[in-house]
Formats: C-alpha cells, sequence, structure tokens
C-alpha cells in the first residue's frame, strides 16, 4: 500500500454490503488533480473519522488499487485505520476565500456534457466527472408518503466488540432531470446519489409530519436553492451497472457582478 493525500469532495450515503455490513463510499482528488474513489470505510470506522472525512479535509491514507470486477482507473481499496486529518481549511465557509479556492481545484476539471463523459468512459475508463448542466429539475420519483424508510434501531457490532447503530434505509428515489450545454444533449433523468438529499429526507421526515410540507421543503432546498447557486453535477458510475449517477452536488455562489463599475459604467454613457 502506499500513502495517499485526498481532497475529500463526495461522500455517499452509508449501503449495506454482504462483505462490509454498512459502508461509505468516499470520492476526491488527489494532490495532482485526479478524481480517486476509496472504500470501503465502515461504518465505526466513519463514525469515529466524521471530523476527518468531512467534505473539503484534506486527508491523507494507505491505498492500493481496488480489484473490482468494473475495474474503475478511479477505485482505491483504503486503509480505514490509516486515514488521517491533514488540513481542514477549505471546510470554513466563513473565510473570505474559501469557494473561490474550492472553485480553483475543482472547476479546471469541468467537461462539456454528460456525453463527453461517456465517451471518454468507453476511451479512457473513467468513471468519475464533473459537469455543469444548463438547466435542471429536482424531481422525487415516487409519492413522498409512499417511500419506505426502514428504521434500524438495531446496532452492528463492531470488530471491538462495541455497538453502533445501523443508518435509515432510504432507496434511490431522488433525482434530477437535466440538459447539457451541448447540442447533442437529448436530456437525462439521473438519480442523485449526494449524502445530503438522502440525510436532508431521513431528518426531515420527523421534523415535518405532513408529506406535502416535507416535499415543499426538499424542493426548496435542492431545486429553488440551487437555482440561486452555481450547480455543478459530480458524476460517478455505479457497480456493477456502470451507469452514471449523480454522486455529489457543488454549488458554489454565483459571481455577482461589480456595482459599482455598473453604476460607473452608466455614468459614462449618459
Amino acid at each position: 500500500m502506499k500513502k495517499q493525500k485526498i481532497l475529500v469532495i463526495v461522500k455517499a450515503y452509508p449501503e449495506k454490503s454482504t462483505k462490509y455490513d454498512s459502508s461509505i463510499c468516499t470520492a476526491g482528488l488527489t494532490e495532482n488533480s485526479e478524481w480517486i474513489r476509496i472504500y470501503p470505510i465502515r461504518l465505526n470506522i466513519f463514525q469515529k473519522s466524521q471530523n476527518i472525512l468531512k467534505k473539503w479535509n484534506w486527508i491523507e491514507a494507505k491505498i492500493e488499487k481496488s480489484n473490482e470486477k468494473l475495474n474503475r482507473k478511479e477505485s482505491y481499496k483504503v486503509d480505514e485505520r490509516s486515514i488521517r486529518l491533514i488540513n481542514s481549511e477549505l471546510t470554513k465557509t466563513y473565510r473570505k476565500n474559501t469557494w473561490d479556492e474550492r472553485n480553483k481545484i475543482l472547476l479546471p476539471l469541468l467537461k462539456k456534457s454528460r456525453e463527453e463523459l461517456e465517451f471518454l468512459k468507453l476511451t479512457e475508463d473513467i468513471s468519475i466527472g464533473l459537469i455543469k448542466p444548463k438547466s435542471f429539475e429536482f424531481y422525487i420519483r415516487k409519492p413522498i408518503n409512499e417511500i419506505n424508510v426502514i428504521e434500524n434501531k438495531i446496532s452492528q457490532l463492531t470488530l471491538e466488540g462495541t455497538k453502533i447503530r445501523i443508518p435509515d434505509e432510504i432507496g434511490n428515489f431522488f433525482a434530477y432531470k437535466f440538459k447539457c450545454d451541448d447540442p447533442n444533449c437529448k436530456g437525462h433523468d439521473t438519480i442523485c446519489e449526494d449524502w445530503e438529499i438522502r440525510e436532508a429526507f431521513r431528518s426531515w421526515r420527523k421534523r415535518y409530519e405532513d408529506s406535502e410540507t416535507l416535499k415543499e421543503k426538499l424542493i426548496e432546498k435542492f431545486q429553488t436553492f440551487m437555482e440561486s447557486r452555481d450547480l455543478y453535477f459530480i458524476m460517478g458510475t455505479t457497480n456493477p451497472y456502470n451507469k452514471w449517477v449523480i454522486i455529489g452536488l457543488y454549488y458554489p455562489p454565483k459571481i455577482i457582478q461589480n456595482k459599482r463599475k455598473s453604476s460607473l459604467d452608466q455614468f459614462v454613457k449618459s
């Protein structure tokens, strides 16, 4: 195994695994600005390391190439116990330049469309990429009151013999319809597996017992709010089907034009 520095950008919602019980898949960038996917991170390790595995933390871990069937080039097996925090400055959104610094790291990796990602998947075996939708619509694929949530009140025994609560099981019913900025794009209807959506649904369904109110709150956050931001999709292929899904949302503030400059331009014109 080799040591690798990784900037955490995507975290998946915990999933059941026949081999690893509940585990979390994490994706990010290496120091060389290359996408990387690390797993499995078992639930007990994740719960101990939540502050370390926070989005936009730089971490270091021992990794080795995964032997998964899809052989995705970004996929690596991680030594969970080797994960350690290096730097957390990019998690601090109250800092003046945090979003600018994030943009400088992430936006140079932008691809034109999902069509381009599909071409690169076929020609270069890529399985993660960043795109910006030209238009988008968040929706819930099933009536919200029919979404079955399995509330896991049971605990899972860790290797150390302690018990941890297994997260609620929530299906993939959250999605975006979107179009790319590509004349050949016919539109896409794609599941969104971003941790934030399912976690919002899990917690808000207890706060808003009325299903219509819950639906309104989800649309308000993942459609209306996103329209006020500069929304990007981090796409990734799934195992074992090798199909593209949205694995992460990136939504920096929109760049506001300098009002003083605009006023000066108007004054000069007059």
